[in-house]
Parts: structure tokens; C-alpha cells; sequence
């Protein structure tokens, strides 16, 4: 059978192969049993019927014998039932089973009687993409592009009759960050070093960084100071920052607490500041920032002093008032004022009064005033009567009585308004009354002479008694009526 077109070398095995498969139908020709090809028409193919391997192995497989077909413009199916080659009729046999005699779909023009030896072997190897082997069969097997390198896709493409070698970067993914992996058409897979920011699993570095190929700490560490004094910071390698609570002293940023201390966390005072200034005279309270404060007050207050009154909050100073009154009004003590103990009074030994104005000669005694004897109220007036009031002292009533005014010459003596007085004594014209008597003419003074040169001489002077024992002397005679004279020399 002879192939035009030139396709002769290519199609003439596969084809007279194909034929001798299905070409006769159960009781097809010579090689066949019930339509299968044994050894011999294998060997006579130049097919080792030991060789199960894929068609494109041999050259000669099912596939082979499609892409020939192909290539000439038919379309081959296999049969679903019997395995036929089917070109869109019947594979050269009817419904029946009988042999149409026509060819196995094929073009008349195309096939010839093949012009070959059977018992002629052939080298059906393929060394080289898209270059037809010792058997002209094709050669596109992928394995004949393998270029050695691993990352490439290594495919024998017949359309443009030659390899396709693609880069397949994925392939050198190597699973490390800090590599870039790539395919070199020439070296293979690449993992280059890279210089990336990375994790390298510790949360206790930072700045992280892809160094020589694997992930290294930076130059730092993370600050796990969350600002709490109740706390104590520091880091685990798998979580990181760890704020464990602690108990230690601390300050709540409140002046107004004392013995701070942490606990679960939060520092607090466990007691109040103590704000008291002990001054009555201001209000004592606490500012959270700034401490104890104290305003001052006007009030009453006592500024220890006891000798001090009305005691007041000035400029927040408790300041005295007046001095304190210890007049206890008793003569018989002394007061004084001691500041710590206030008033005190000690006895007296003094004159006193008693407040009776009845009592004289009044003194101090244990402390009171005790009168002495009475008060003489006697004013020698017997025109009054005598008595005393202790309020008022010695108080002289007026009488209406009879009296004696003292005078000789007087009569009918009466009290009027606490005086004695009476009604002159009446004489004769010429005399008066002396002591109670009228009598007449003024007695000259005697001349002087042997008693005496003048009157009132310290001389010895006649010296002789009335008739009531008084003593007078002649010289002082002189001077009183002669009446007088006479009465008084009558004796």
C-alpha cells in the first residue's frame, strides 16, 4: 500500500496495524481471532506484542494511529461496544456482521496497498522532540524535552516541532519567609536570602528581620511598662508583655490618703490623712491634690486663758476678750486671777465695813467683815433724839420740849427745830441781866497801885474766892458794872 501526500513512513505501521485489527470483523482475515491481532500480525507490524506500555512509547498504540489520522483529516472513534475504529459509519461492517468491504473509514485516495516487508523490523525510539523515530512514528513524548532542571515544565509541543521548558517558580517554594525562591531556567531552583521584615515566633523581640535565611530579633524589645506600679512587667517568649500584680508600696496620687499599697492591680490608701491642726479656729479638710487645708473661722473659742471672757476666732487665732471681773466685792479678800486656774481670793486681816453703819471698829475676820461695838450717836443736843439705822448711821430726831438754852438770862426754854431757846429775862432801864440778875451801872476798873501798874500785869494780884469757891482776882473785876461788882462782892 503506498501513502500519499508523503506520509507514507508516518502513517503505513499504525495504519496496516489498525486495519489488521478491526478491518475483518469477527471472522476477520488472517492474524485475527474474533477480531483480535495476535503475536505474529504484531510481529510482522514490528510491534513486540510483550510491550503493554503506552502507545506513544511504541509508536504504535491507539493513540498513534488517532494522531495520524488526524493529521490527514480524519477523525477516528473508537466504538463504544466492540472497540472498532469508527469514522461516522459502520467500520466496514453492517448491522448484520457482514463485511461491507468497504475500508475502516478511510479515504480511498489515501490509503494504498502498504509497499513494505512485513518481516522488515524497524527502530521505532524517539530521541528527539518532533523528529519521527526509525518506525516513522512521532515523537512527542514529553520525556524527550526534560531539560534536568526540576522547576521547569517540561512538555514536547509537535505544532511548533519542538520543547517547551516553562519556569515553574511555585515548585521552589521552599516554605521559609525569608527566602525568595525562584526558577532559574539555567541553575534550577533559587532560594535566595531576603531581607524582609519577618515573626520569628518570640514576642519579645522586635523588628524583626529575615538575616541569612531565617527570621532574627531586632535590635529591640518590646516595652511592657504599662505605667502601673501594681504591676510587674515582663515578657513570655509565646505571648509577650505579662502585668502580674504585685503588693508593694505606692502612691495613689492622693495627698489626702496615707499607706498606699498595691493590690489586684490598683494602689490604694488604706487610710485617711490626718488633717486635724488641734486649732478651734479653722475648718480642717483635705484636697486630693494638695494635702490638708485650713479655713479660718469666726467663731467663739477659748484661748486657754481662763482669766480672759467673750473669747473669738480672729484671723484664725483664738483671741481673749475682756479680763475676766474677780471682784467678789468682800473687803476681806484679795482677788487676783491666776490664767490656768482663773480667779482666786486670799483672806484678809484689815479694817473693814461691815455694811452696818451702826457698827464701828468693823474688822476682817475669816474672811468676813465683823462689826465692832456700836456707834456713840449722842450729839449732846437735848433738843434731839438720839438713835442709828444700819443703812444710814446715827440719825438725830427733832423734839419739842422744854430745854435749858445754858443762858441765865433767858426764860421759858423750848426746843425749835433741834434748838434750845428761850426768852431774854427782862431788867429794869438802866441794868441788865448778868447770870441772871439785872444789875446797874459799869464798875470802874480800880486805879493802879499796889496791885499792879497796869492791867494785866504779871504782878501779884489779890486773889480771892465767890460764894460758890471759884477764884477771881481784882484785876479781872475790871471791866463789869459796878452792879455786878456789888452782887459779886456781896458775899
Amino acid at each position: 500500500m503506498k501513502l500519499h501526500d508523503g506520509k507514507a513512513e508516518r502513517l503505513a505501521a499504525p495504519l496496516l496495524l489498525a486495519l489488521a485489527m478491526y478491518g475483518c470483523g469477527t471472522g476477520g482475515g488472517s492474524g485475527t481471532v474474533d477480531g483480535q491481532v495476535d503475536d505474529a500480525s504484531w510481529e510482522e507490524a514490528g510491534v513486540d506484542p510483550a510491550d503493554t506500555g503506552p502507545a506513544e512509547d511504541s509508536g504504535f498504540g491507539e493513540d498513534a494511529v488517532d494522531s495520524a489520522l488526524q493529521e490527514d483529516g480524519v477523525t477516528p472513534e473508537l466504538a463504544p461496544e466492540d472497540g472498532r475504529l469508527d469514522s461516522g459509519g459502520d467500520a466496514g461492517a453492517s448491522e448484520t456482521g457482514e463485511d461491507t468491504g468497504d475500508d475502516v473509514g478511510l479515504d480511498p485516495d489515501l490509503v494504498q496497498e502498504p509497499d513494505l516487508e512485513p518481516d522488515v523490523p524497524c527502530d521505532d525510539t524517539c530521541t528527539q522532540c518532533g523528529v519521527p523515530n526509525g518506525c516513522g512514528g512521532p515523537c512527542t513524548g514529553d520525556v524527550l524535552c526534560d531539560d534536568g532542571i526540576a522547576c521547569t515544565l517540561d512538555q514536547c509541543d509537535s505544532e511548533v516541532g519542538g520543547c517547551l521548558n516553562t519556569v515553574q517558580s511555585d515548585l521552589c517554594e521552599d516554605g521559609n519567609f525569608c527566602t525568595d525562591d525562584y526558577c532559574d531556567p539555567v541553575a534550577g531552583c533559587v532560594n535566595a536570602p531576603n531581607q524582609q521584615p519577618c515573626n520569628d515566633g518570640n514576642a519579645c523581640t522586635l523588628q524583626d528581620v529575615c538575616t541569612d535565611g531565617s527570621c532574627q530579633g531586632g535590635g529591640g524589645i518590646p516595652d511592657c511598662d504599662d505605667g502601673n506600679p501594681c504591676t510587674d512587667d515582663t515578657c513570655v517568649v509565646k505571648t509577650g508583655c505579662v502585668h502580674s500584680f504585685n503588693t508593694v508600696t505606692c502612691d495613689d496620687n492622693s495627698d489626702c490618703t496615707v499607706g498606699d499599697v498595691c493590690g489586684g492591680g490598683t494602689c490604694a490608701g488604706v487610710g485617711d490623712l490626718e488633717c486635724d491642726d488641734a486649732n478651734p479656729c479653722t475648718e480642717d479638710f483635705c484636697l486630693a491634690n494638695g494635702g490638708c487645708a485650713h479655713a479660718n473661722l469666726s467663731i467663739a473659742c477659748n484661748d486657754g486663758n481662763a482669766c480672759t471672757t467673750g473669747d473669738s476666732c480672729l484671723d484664725g487665732v483664738c483671741t481673749g476678750g475682756a479680763v475676766l471681773d474677780c471682784d467678789d466685792k468682800n473687803p476681806c479678800t484679795a482677788d487676783s486671777c491666776d490664767p490656768a486656774a482663773g480667779c482666786s481670793y486670799s483672806l484678809l486681816a484689815a479694817v473693814c465695813d461691815d455694811g452696818n453703819a451702826c457698827t464701828a471698829g468693823d474688822q476682817c475676820k475669816n474672811g468676813l467683815c465683823t462689826g465692832g461695838g456700836a456707834v456713840l450717836c449722842n450729839d449732846g443736843n437735848s433738843c434731839t433724839q438720839d438713835g442709828c439705822l444700819p443703812d444710814q448711821g446715827c440719825v438725830h430726831s427733832f423734839l419739842d420740849a422744854g430745854c435749858n438754852d445754858g443762858n441765865a438770862c433767858t426764860t421759858n426754854d423750848w426746843c425749835v427745830l433741834g434748838s434750845c431757846s428761850g426768852e431774854p429775862l427782862v431788867c429794869e432801864p438802866g441794868s441788865e441781866c448778868v447770870n441772871g440778875t439785872c444789875v446797874g451801872p459799869d464798875l470802874l476798873c480800880p486805879p493802879a497801885g499796889p496791885y499792879g501798874t497796869n492791867v494785866g500785869d504779871k504782878l501779884p494780884d489779890v486773889a480771892f474766892k465767890d460764894c460758890d469757891g471759884n477764884t477771881h482776882t481784882i484785876h479781872e473785876l475790871c471791866g463789869y458794872k459796878v452792879s455786878w461788882f456789888f452782887s459779886f462782892a456781896g458775899w
